[in-house]
């Protein structure tokens, strides 16, 4: 008489590990922390009462997956002309195919509240003095597929406060893109400019990327553990099979 063996089990729990594997969320991109005093500091005017609104600069990143993006985010210097007054909302944008005088295609855009937590307040906290925050906008649903992708997001003033986007060199980055191929457009330029072209006559840094970053609610590749979690998975099925041919 063939033994019996409760196999039953085995599937669901491999699929069930295999679900988890495809549920994967997180920072999809982050070019790194901000950098405060190094070459790539602050460095970037992205000013919205002293340039105009419409003042955006755009950062690249890939995906190699596809990724539904539920947050941006990004890190400023703020110059307070007076009372500190730390933006409250943003506007953002995501687009394809951007170069040199060529604004590509617009994917998606918007304006939501910006969530703020300041990195560091110089001086004791005096308001005449620079402040640096980092900002995010949530709540968002752009389905992108594999790709190459710029995204911008500018906090909005209502003052003559001033934002500069502040630089990054991969530093804790996650897929950072640190390769120069930022952007800018506003009404200083005639059309899509390249930050390191605008820049270069005024400082010698070796590269003009920016701490944006943008999440997802599921990530644009497994993850290592997720991968090994659906190995596993698979291997328990294929053992339930063995056995049950014997």
């Amino acid at each position: 008489m063939k033994r019996k063996t409760p196999i039953t089990f085995l599937p669901v729990l491999a699929a069930g590990l295999i679900w988890a594997q495809a549920c994967v969320a997180g920072t999809i991109f982050y070019n790194g922390d901000p950098d405060l005093g190094g070459s790539n500091g602050g460095n970037f005017l992205d000013c919205s009462s002293c340039r105009g609104s419409d003042v955006r600069v755009y950062d690249n990143f890939s995906l190699s997956g596809a990724a539904t993006v539920t947050g941006l985010f990004g890190s400023w210097e703020l110059l307070a002309a007076g009372d500190l007054n730390v933006p409250v909302s943003a506007e953002w944008e995501i687009r394809t195919g951007l170069a040199q005088g060529d604004s590509g295609t617009l994917v998606a855009s918007g304006t939501g509240a910006l969530s703020t937590v300041l990195i560091s307040t110089p001086n004791g906290g005096n308001s005449n003095f620079s402040t640096y925050f980092t900002g995010s906008v949530s709540g968002l649903t752009v389905s992108l597929g594999p790709g190459t992708y710029w995204m911008e997001i500018s906090p909005f003033l209502a003052n003559f406060d001033e934002t500069f986007l502040l630089g990054a060199n991969g530093a804790n980055g996650v897929h950072a893109a640190i390769d120069g191929q930022s952007f800018v457009s506003g009404p200083y330029w005639s059309g899509m400019q390249s930050v390191g072209g605008y820049l270069q006559q005024f400082t010698q840094r070796s590269t003009y990327d920016f701490s944006y970053g943008a999440v997802s609610a599921q990530a644009s590749t497994p993850e290592p553990g997720s991968l090994a979690l659906a190995g596993l998975g698979a291997m328990l099925v294929g053992l339930g099979r063995r056995k049950r041919r014997r």
